[in-house]
């Protein structure tokens, strides 16, 4: 087809949306490319328009060739996603840590198997690496193209072949089927609705609108008023890119805005108009050429920078990051894009080959750091106890065949009995109770107990209220009162009840107010004040369904708030403490990772406010984590690791050795209290 530079300048403007929005850039505490994610949308609608276009000039030419289009598919897209994957992958295995680099590798294979998408969208969203730390994140885009490309040729040849006449109202009427389940799924299911083809699907049949009415010569005007319609168009995404924002029910009927006004230049654009001219003028036009790489490239930069960065980044950096990244991605485009994609220069046999290589070294790589979780003993020895540290022991305990990571009542729940089982412990809330689990099967393998866990990543134990999607699970009343049900199947348990609570009634993420905050939030579409609302609920309902714990008899340990720290404690050390074991120890001394107590006080307060509401009782005993970790070493300072302890495994949640602190400090008071001792 006809080269088109306008285009190239819409790749442009899709490419640096996008960039400036992972760069996050804030004014006044706003980001100000909030809605810069609708890069990705633009480019949904670009594919779809040139993909669509050229298959239907070759079936009108009795020139289609399914291995041919592949072909080209091979040329366009594999060559420079091998050379960043080769980079990123060596990079990743010096700097990641092993939870991280595991997360990495599974995602490399998910990328060679063309079901990135798929891969990230069944993370759980909570525990997971967060987004900014992701170096392959951004090829989910991919998947949705490639899985595109797997169906639709195929597709639009048997209505080319069959349904002629009807193609375009087929078209028609499958984006319209997948933007109303985009909009439905959004607000729902937002991380399917975000990561999947079905509800990506009307992005891309957009562009394919387009090209039915090029393909069929209903040539648009562009004199008169219509010479305005790109510049609205322009004026629509500049308002997306600024006024949207990721809290949005998104694809769906919002995205429309941005998708019309991406067809609105693509139709219309290439005339005299002055946007058609800006975007032609050569600059623009290069950065659309070299979109590709540049997309490819900014995510590893971006999310390399700020794994090594010991602060918060600045703007100046920011920049930095970007101008790197068109280096590279300029670099790419000459040395590998242009010679692969010349059949001249790179023949068919020679493509296939590359490709076929490529694939299946990096899913062997993928795969095999996968399963060597993340390959722990790359680090010098000096660095082994941090490294040590960041194992979730919680998440790998078994029950049998059955995973005791996470409670789902359509699995069952893990049942460990040691001995005789005359005392059972149950623990029930959220990640935060999970460091508990290793502690406790360790303290009870060789007593007569049983132990129940029961945690819901991201999910309190609060009857009677639905809490926000997280990704993982429901966190509905349902999954609740399956878990009571659990509960209610033993005889007199010891009911161990604990959560994040601080996050769960805070609407704003946690800050240390040192430099270092929470970088997940897994809050979903609600306002502040539909959070508040929330919040006060969420308050109540704990305070109740404590107290139907103990009016049903039960002996009912609540844990308060584990200090949240801000950074992610192995890594913030690794990134710091010097690598001669000689100077370690006396550096350990005069810097001990640590967060302020004033801060964590007025962060907590209304968690600690809803738990002393619940009335004092023979069978209720309060643990205090703050005691064992805040004023003890330093005054006002809660510390995060000792000379010979980590004692957190990442910026909230408590390592091992962090979780043995707090079981020993349980089972003595249960000792104290209730009498209770676990022996043979």
């Amino acid at each position: 087809m006809k080269y088109r530079a306008e285009i190239d300048g819409l790749r442009a403007i899709a490419v640096m949306s996008v960039l400036f929005y992972h760069a996050k850039f804030y004014v006044a505490g706003h980001h100000v490319f909030s809605g810069g994610f609708i890069g990705v949308d633009i480019f949904f609608v670009i594919s779809g328009y040139l993909i669509t276009f050229i298959l239907l000039r070759e079936m009108q030419d009795q020139t289609f060739n399914i291995l041919k289009f592949y072909e080209r598919r091979a040329r366009r897209i594999l060559p420079a996603l091998f050379t960043v994957a080769a980079v990123t992958t060596a990079i990743s295995y010096y700097i990641l840590m092993p939870s991280a680099f595991k997360e990495y590798a599974g995602s490399l294979a998910a990328t060679f198997l063309f079901v990135s998408n798929i891969f990230f969208w069944k993370q759980d969203s909570y525990t997971a690496e967060a987004s900014d730390f992701k170096p392959f994140l951004h090829t989910w885009s991919l998947g949705v193209e490639e899985q595109f490309y797997i169906f639709f040729p195929l597709m639009l040849f048997f209505a080319w072949v069959f349904l002629r006449q009807y193609m375009f109202w087929l078209m028609v009427l499958g984006a319209l089927a997948s933007l109303v389940l985009a909009e439905w799924a959004s607000r729902f299911y937002p991380d399917a609705s975000f990561y999947l083809l079905p509800t990506r699907g009307w992005e891309l049949l957009s562009g394919s609108l387009l090209a039915w009415l090029d393909f069929k010569g209903y040539v648009a005007e562009k004199e008169g008023f219509k010479r305005a319609l790109p510049f609205i168009g322009c004026v629509v995404l500049g308002m997306a890119v600024f006024l949207m924002h990721d809290k949005m029910p998104h694809p769906g009927i919002i995205t429309v805005f941005p998708i019309v006004a991406t067809m609105l230049i693509i139709r219309y654009a290439g005339g005299r108009d002055p946007i058609s001219w800006l975007l032609k003028f050569q600059p623009v036009v290069w950065i659309g050429l070299i979109s590709y790489s540049l997309y490819l490239w900014h995510q590893p930069v971006f999310a390399f920078s700020r794994t090594i960065a010991v602060e918060d980044p600045s703007g100046y950096q920011k920049l930095g990051w970007i101008i790197l990244s068109m280096i590279l991605a300029g670099l790419t485009y000459w040395a590998i894009e242009k010679p692969t994609r010349n059949r001249k220069v790179t023949s068919v046999k020679t493509i296939w080959s590359i490709s076929a290589l490529g694939t299946f070294g990096f899913l062997v790589i993928g795969l095999y750091v996968y399963q060597a979780e993340g390959l722990p003993n790359r680090f010098p020895e000096v660095f082994a106890r941090a490294i040590q540290a960041e194992v979730n022991y919680g998440a790998k305990v078994k029950d049998g065949d059955l995973s005791c990571r996470n409670y789902f009542f359509e699995k069952g729940h893990c049942s460990l009995e040691f001995g005789d089982a005359k005392t059972t412990l149950v623990t029930v809330g959220d990640s935060h109770v999970r460091p508990l689990t290793q502690p406790l099967i360790d303290v009870l393998k060789d007593k007569n107990a049983r132990f129940v866990p029961l945690i819901g990543g991201g999910c309190m134990f609060a009857l009677g209220i639905d809490m926000p999607k997280n990704g993982l699970v429901e966190c509905d009343q349902n999954y609740n009162n399956q878990r009571l049900n659990v509960i209610e199947s033993y005889t007199n348990p010891v009911v161990i009840f604990g959560s994040r609570f601080q996050a769960h009634l805070h609407y704003e993420i946690y800050d240390n107010k040192e430099g270092g905050s929470t970088k997940k939030d897994w809050k979903r579409y609600l306002s502040k004040e539909e959070y508040r609302q929330y919040a006060e609920e969420l308050a109540g309902k704990t305070i109740l369904t404590i107290q139907a714990l103990l009016d049903k008899g039960y002996r009912v340990v609540i844990i308060y708030p584990v200090p949240e720290v801000g950074w992610d404690v192995p890594g913030r050390f690794i990134k710091m403490a010097p690598r001669d074991e000689a100077k370690l120890s006396s550096w350990i001394k005069n810097y001990l990772i640590s967060t302020s107590y004033g801060v964590f006080t007025e962060r907590n307060k209304t968690a600690y406010e809803t738990y002393d509401s619940v009335p004092d009782h023979p069978n209720l005993i309060r643990i205090y984590p703050e005691k064992l970790f805040c004023n003890t070493v330093a005054k006002e300072r809660c510390i995060t690791m000792d000379e010979d302890k980590f004692y957190y495994r990442d910026d909230n949640h408590l390592s091992y050795d962090g979780g043995k602190l707090l079981v020993d400090r349980i089972l003595s008071s249960m000792q104290e209290n209730w009498g209770i001792t676990f022996e043979r």
